[in-house]
């Protein structure tokens, strides 16, 4: 195990194990309460996604998270997990405002 310099490295330690434990749970209650077939949120979120109007929204709530994650990152201490991002956000942020642009066009 990786020594924990504080307490965001711990945090960040944590994150992937957690997400896939969550993961699969929700795909194993997908699975038993479709009982073979498509689950009916399943086939929602399919038809939602399959418009471009949803993908653009969908890339304009991942843009705006950027953005606040970009202010968000300004105000915490340089030894937080989400200082050593800083650089990271607005390229994101930039990159998917210019593929919405793409997008719509």
């Amino acid at each position: 195990f990786p020594v924990v310099s504080s307490r965001s490295h711990a945090l960040q330690i944590c994150i992937g194990p957690s997400v896939t434990i969550i993961l699969i749970v929700l795909e194993m209650s997908r699975r038993t309460m479709a009982e073979g077939k498509a689950s009916e949120l399943y086939q929602h979120l399919w038809k939602f996604i399959s418009k471009a109007e949803a993908r653009d929204k969908v890339g304009k709530i991942f843009q705006y998270g950027c953005r606040m994650l970009t202010g968000m990152s300004t105000l915490v201490p340089e030894d937080s997990f989400l200082a050593h991002w800083r650089s990271v956000f607005p390229e994101v942020q930039t990159t998917l405002t210019w593929a919405r642009r793409t997008n719509r066009w």
